[in-house]
């Protein structure tokens, strides 16, 4: 018998394939704000410090940007999709048969989580590559994991519509 606590439960499940189309696009607007430097984007070390206020914050924050041309992006753009596809392959079915669907989902919000923080907190293009890559194996894995748990948690006269 379908409950509202099994449609919110569904729903909040479901609701974390939507991260997979949020990671996809949330790197295209901030791209010129992330990779255009004041000056050069590699400063003459023989001039770092008078040049050191226009790259890097003085009071040890986060880079202003982080210098890549448009090839590193392009990659870094496309990891998630990598991560996403190692993800599904492997780690979705792997976390899923050994801990369980629901234990999975908790799980896999480590990767998702780090992910996050790496690229928010990153000062390095090889950072924000990790934290892509983390993101999509996520991502991958739950759009493995949640059809099976709905398919467990669904009333078999509901499964279908779940």
């Amino acid at each position: 018998m379908a409950t509202p606590a099994l449609f919110l439960n569904a729903l909040t499940i479901v609701l974390g394939s939507f991260q997979y189309g949020h990671h996809i696009g949330e790197l295209n607007s901030p791209q010129q704000v992330i990779t255009t430097c004041p000056e050069s984007p590699y400063p003459d070390p023989s001039k770092l410090e008078a040049h050191l206020g226009d790259w890097i914050e003085t009071d040890e924050s986060l880079p202003t940007c982080i210098p890549m041309n448009n090839s590193e992006w392009s990659v870094l753009v496309a990891t998630l999709t990598l991560g996403g596809l190692f993800g599904a392959l492997f780690v979705g079915s792997w976390l899923a048969d050994r801990w369980g669907r629901r234990s999975a989902l908790m799980l896999n919000n480590a990767s998702l989580s780090i992910g996050s923080l790496l690229m928010g907190c990153a000062s390095t293009y090889s950072a924000m590559l990790l934290g892509r890559f983390l993101i999509g194996v996520g991502c991958g894995a739950v759009t493995v994991i949640v059809p099976m748990y709905l398919a467990e948690v669904a009333p078999p006269e509901l499964r279908g519509s779940f």
